[in-house]
């Protein structure tokens, strides 16, 4: 007998969680899902992998950000009718992120997507207690497709990125992970589909098998622009340009990787970093590395000096770099850099650190 188009679709996450070693059998997984097709269509597939072993410990959260009145409602309505027939455990949550963003005036989406992890974080939490699982173990499935992954690649290459900025999106960040990011949005729709026409899929009193957000009809915002009117005129020019793309992103995301360790490497061997002081202090030999190596390893060591949310400015690791010349450090006058970070530097090497503590230091390299 000829698959169904969800078993397809499974199958397939199975690789992909397989091959980017996301979650093994023992982990608690809970899954995000606003509602829409690619996430309705997550919950079908861990639930098919629930009833093969491939997973034991599963629940949802979904988050009402209050922002489209009704209509949120209504998803918030049908993701709990998902689940319930489903028969998967759900967190649910309400936060005000209009409220939040007229308050701290911050961006509505950014605000949306912090509350949303947070909680999603906090969820796991309960879900890993409750299967007595270590936190360490859970994971946090998002509903990320190649489409959203192709769309990042399009977006990053009209307002700029680094190379690596090309991977797109990596598979996993943490313990949140994208089983879905090898499927195509077009193959997810065709899997919730399928889950409905065998019953195993929910449809509600109007026949909706996932809830559309009419936001992202809106091509005012970046994304919708991409995504309804790049995307098709690509796919005009080459119909198969997902997989075209997919595979160009891999190639890059292999040589990232690459240049990625040497960068770690390059860290460990040169640089001594004290991260309760919020200091480092890269040696002079820290020079003789090639430079698109020193200014990977440069940026990975602003992150874990600089907070989370922390956006590396091409700036700050020009004025580290410039503090290198002839393959060792030199002395150049102290710069001021984001974080409020001091850099000086002299034959001895280059020190970043609190201006705080720059001015209370009487001693330089």
């Amino acid at each position: 007998m000829e698959a169904s188009p969800l078993e397809i679709t499974t199958k397939r996450a199975i690789e992909t969680v397989c091959k980017h070693n996301l979650f093994t059998a023992d982990s608690p997984v809970l899954i995000m899902v606003s509602g829409g097709c690619d996430s309705t269509a997550l919950c079908y597939v861990i639930k098919q992998m629930l009833t093969t072993n491939n997973v034991h410990d599963i629940a949802a959260i979904h988050v009402n950000h209050m922002i489209r009145g009704a209509e949120a409602d209504s998803d918030q309505q049908f993701v709990c009718d998902l689940c319930d027939k489903l028969e998967i455990p759900l967190f649910k949550a309400e936060v005000n992120v209009p409220k939040i963003a007229a308050e701290t005036k911050k961006n509505v989406e950014a605000i949306g997507r912090s509350e949303r992890y947070s909680l999603a974080q906090t969820a796991l939490e309960s879900l890993c207690e409750h299967a007595n699982k270590p936190f360490s173990s859970g994971r946090i499935l998002t509903a990320h497709t190649l489409n959203d992954r192709a769309e990042n690649f399009y977006m990053r290459s009209i307002v700029g990125t680094g190379p690596g900025g090309f991977r797109s999106m990596n598979h996993k960040n943490g313990n949140i992970v994208r089983p879905l990011l090898d499927i195509s949005r077009s193959q997810l729709e065709e899997c919730v589909k399928s889950a409905c026409a065998t019953g195993i899929g929910y449809k509600n009193s109007t026949d909706q098998m996932w809830r559309e957000d009419v936001t992202n009809e809106d091509i005012t915002n970046f994304r919708s622009f991409v995504r309804h009117e790049i995307m098709p005129k690509a796919k005009l020019r080459n119909p198969n340009h997902l997989t075209t793309l997919k595979r160009t992103m891999d190639l890059i995301a292999e040589e990232d990787d690459m240049m990625q360790e040497l960068a770690k490497d390059l860290l460990n061997k040169e640089c001594m970093i004290f991260v309760q002081h919020k200091c480092a202090k890269l040696k002079p030999a820290f020079g003789a590395a090639k430079k698109p190596i020193a200014k990977r390893a440069i940026y990975e060591l602003l992150r874990k000096l600089l907070p989370d949310e922390a956006r590396i400015e091409e700036r700050s690791i020009d004025s580290i770099m410039k503090r290198f010349q002839n393959d060792k450090s030199v002395a150049l006058s102290p710069d001021n850099i984001q974080g409020n970070f001091i850099v000086s530097s002299n034959k001895n090497g280059v020190i970043i650190q609190p201006a705080t503590s720059y001015r209370q230091k009487t001693k330089r390299i």
